[in-house]
């Protein structure tokens, strides 16, 4: 096929001499390639006389044996490339058959239902939650508002002007050829069929794991009393009470800008202009079979109200908090403390819990804890913002007034606490647990039980002990510090081994620990397959972030067998055993050699969504002028088939939209608000007469129709302001170039160049 031409003319003739030609090349290619053969067997030959002669008998063996080991691998791995490559252009094989794994060593569906999942069910699920079904159609918009954002800040630049008009036509150029073409499918067609009916399905739920990377198909009558039992005390409520903390916190924020105490980008980053509910879902506990799997409850705080403001005081107080030495960062280190300490062969280990923390922690004596400890690192705290004491117990009270949530489209209300999922909430539990424990190893100390070692990572702590009558009277005297917060205390396993986080600790009894990492039975070995649709580079690095972690917390006996185990998993998920053995040699050894990657900050960059083929011809284009390209993955499975939170009714975010009137025009804006909201605002703009409000206000003004607000639909998604302005200007191009007719009064003039108008009228109006 890659000798093969097309004849200019449709005749008989041309395609007896097309085909003459074509066998001609062809012949031409064999015996070229006969020729480079035998020189380069001639050559080998000649190097093979040289060696004899020059090496001693020994050694010139060693290098014939190693020599001829070498090339017959890479002769098996060239031949293998090479028949698969054959195949696919022969067709003798099915393209979608090598995106089937039924390699299933360790299933990743639990089926709390009383029926048997299909098989093709079952083919899907077992992709596991992070699994990326590829994208079917390109989409130029999206790709193009990312590539103009970056080419715009060029125009910035008088020395740049001319780059970014040539990286425009670059980029344009290459999406032309995809515009209206169909992508290839990663998943078989049995597979696709299995994800339309687990879509469309209502009586039973796609939940995933707590931990572990797994699907677990439950009843939905069963999910919601599983949820009910973890509501608790939650009582509910008639009225959405967003509407009123927005303008709360809109009133606290505005006057401390006006103070001057916020700079104008946190003044954006924390007022909240619109927001929505928090809402409730659910994560089944599936490594707790012997409790019934009880499910998690969670909940989502992004663009709420509180979450802008509760970014910014987790920014501002973690330093603080950092500095307590009973807090640890992550497992590594802990690993990296604990190996610096003297372990005698008697004493005892123990692991305590905080029982139901962030409902359980009291909001007002906590934010009295965190003051305290802010009042002892003042000094520092000034450094970092201009905000005084009292401004910031004002935010935490704002932050942390209401704990509410919209669960199966009802609102819910827990007195006393602080909202479930925000961020902020994990900063003063922190505050909160290092308050009292100070408190309680203070007491321990007096009457001489106090632990060796206490160490905690939010709810879990690791202690050390002499005896294990004193690690039951401290557990005492932390459970007498707060009514509220109680703790259960775990011991050790067999004799000198506990497990904590992810790390199995053991005490060799020869003065030191000995760590490994800790997994869960219910654990499975699922990762991202190799043909799911995500940029092969991540890959390597998921490979190696399990590398990193086993080189940071195994001890160097546990080390090799973590890395063998590791090896396996990525194996029996599809992955090519030779080449993750050879990463993780590589890895190991940059590791002992304390190798560090260069990075460079001073390159732009550009998030564009993963397409194969595409994918890496946009890089390589952006690499021409110095523009780092980072591709972000799709709708996972876990995305597309859990579909368990709460659903917001349609234009519930900020983003682009789109409005018709009944004329045939189409308006066409953008909002930082809840896009509903904005739609309330023209209605009543037009309602009150205010025709300079808005191109739609004006337009309704000389127009004999009515704009169909029921029929508003949002076109895209998006909180970046930079890239909203960007996105509106496209779409109000590439509508005006399908032959509707927009009312804007911008007529997207932001955008100044006229790179993109050919593709864009090429995509259509969706």
């Amino acid at each position: 096929k890659s000798f093969r031409t097309r004849p200019v003319l449709q005749t008989t003739k041309a395609r007896n001499v097309t085909n003459s030609y074509d066998l001609h090349i062809l012949k031409i290619a064999r015996d070229d390639a006969k020729n480079r053969y035998h020189v380069l067997l001639h050559n080998v030959q000649q190097l093979t006389d040289v060696l004899r002669n020059d090496l001693a008998v020994a050694d010139f063996e060693v290098v014939q044996r190693i020599t001829e080991t070498a090339r017959e691998q890479r002769f098996v791995s060239e031949n293998k490339r090479l028949k698969l490559k054959f195949e696919n252009l022969s067709g003798s094989i099915d393209r979608k058959s090598r995106f089937v794994n039924d390699k299933v060593v360790k299933t990743a569906i639990l089926n709390l239902t009383n029926r048997q999942l299909p098989e093709h069910h079952q083919q899907l699920l077992n992709l596991g939650p992070k699994f990326v079904p590829a994208i079917r159609r390109v989409p130029v918009v999206d790709i193009v508002t990312s590539v103009e954002s970056v080419a715009a800040s060029m125009n910035a630049t008088n020395d740049l002007v001319h780059q970014g008009e040539k990286l425009r036509h670059d980029v344009s150029s290459i999406l032309m050829k995809y515009v209206d073409k169909k992508l290839p499918s990663n998943l078989s067609s049995q597979q696709q069929q299995a994800l339309r009916e687990l879509k469309q399905e209502c009586n039973t739920k796609v939940v995933p794991f707590d931990k572990g990377t797994g699907f677990v198909i439950i009843n939905e009558e069963d999910m919601f009393q599983k949820i009910q039992v973890q509501l608790g005390e939650a009582k509910q409520i008639d009225k959405d009470p967003t509407s009123s903390l927005v303008t709360k916190f809109q009133r606290v924020i505005s006057r401390l800008r006006k103070e001057d105490k916020l700079s104008t980008h946190l003044f954006y980053s924390m007022y909240p202009s619109d927001a929505i509910p928090p809402r409730l879902y659910g994560l089944v506990k599936a490594h707790k079979e012997s409790k019934g799997y009880p499910m998690r409850t969670v909940v989502s705080t992004i663009g709420t109200a509180f979450h802008g403001t509760s970014a910014y005081l987790v920014k501002l107080l973690q330093p603080t908090l950092n500095k307590n030495e009973i807090r640890v960062k992550n497992s590594s280190s802990f690993v990296e403390q604990a190996g610096t300490w003297t372990i005698d062969s008697n004493e005892i280990q123990v692991s305590y819990d905080v029982v139901a923390l962030y409902p359980s922690v009291p909001i007002k004596r906590a934010i009295d804890a965190i003051m305290i400890i802010l009042e002892n690192d003042l000094l520092d705290l000034r450094s970092r913002t201009k905000l005084d004491m009292d401004d910031i117990r004002e935010l935490l009270r704002l932050c942390l007034s209401k704990c509410y949530f919209l669960w199966n489209d009802k609102f819910y209300l827990i007195d006393d606490a602080g909202p479930i999922g925000l961020s902020l909430m994990v900063v003063v539990a922190e505050a909160y647990l290092q308050h009292l424990e100070d408190i309680a190893i203070r007491t321990a100390l007096h009457t001489n039980i106090a632990p060796k070692s206490y160490r905690r990572y939010v709810d879990d702590s690791h202690a050390r002990f002499t005896s294990m009558e004193n690690a039951s009277s401290f557990l005492e005297i932390l459970n007498s510090q707060d009514e509220q917060i109680q703790y259960t205390m775990e011991c050790e396993q067999t004799k000198g081994e506990l497990s904590f986080l992810d790390i199995t600790i053991r005490n060799t009894g020869h003065g030191n620990y000995e760590f490994a990492v800790y997994r869960k039975d219910a654990i499975t070995n699922v990762q991202v397959k190799p043909n799911s649709s995500v940029d092969p580079n991540m890959y390597v690095g998921i490979f190696k972030g399990f590398l990193a972690r086993a080189t940071r917390i195994c001890s160097p006996q546990r080390l090799k067998a973590e890395i063998e185990f590791l090896v396996n998993v990525f194996d029996e998920n599809g992955y090519d055993r030779e080449k993750l053995i050879s990463i993780a040699d590589k890895y190991i050894n940059r590791f002992n050699n304390n190798v560090t990657d260069a990075t460079s900050n001073e390159q732009q960059l550009v998030k564009l969504p993963w397409i194969p083929v595409v994918g890496p011809k946009l890089r390589a284009a952006l690499r021409k002028y110095n523009i780092k390209t980072v591709f972000t993955s799709g709708d996972s499975l876990k995305d597309i088939l859990c579909r368990h939170k709460s659903k917001l009714p349609p234009n519930s975010h900020p983003g682009v939209y789109s409005i018709p009137c009944g004329c045939g025009c189409e308006y066409i804006g953008e909002t930082k608000k809840r896009i509903t909201t904005r739609l309330m605002e023209h209605e009543r703009d037009i309602f009150h007469g205010r025709w300079k409000q808005s191109g739609a206000a004006e337009h309704a003004s000389k127009c004999d129709d009515s704009f169909k607000f029921e029929g508003a639909r949002t076109i895209a998604i998006e909180s970046n302001y930079r890239r909203r302005k960007i996105r509106e200007a496209l779409e109000i191009r590439r509508t005006a170039r399908t032959g509707s007719t927009i009312v804007n009064r911008e007529n997207g003039n932001i955008c100044t160049t006229n790179a993109w108008n050919v593709l864009l009228a090429r995509t259509g109006s969706k």
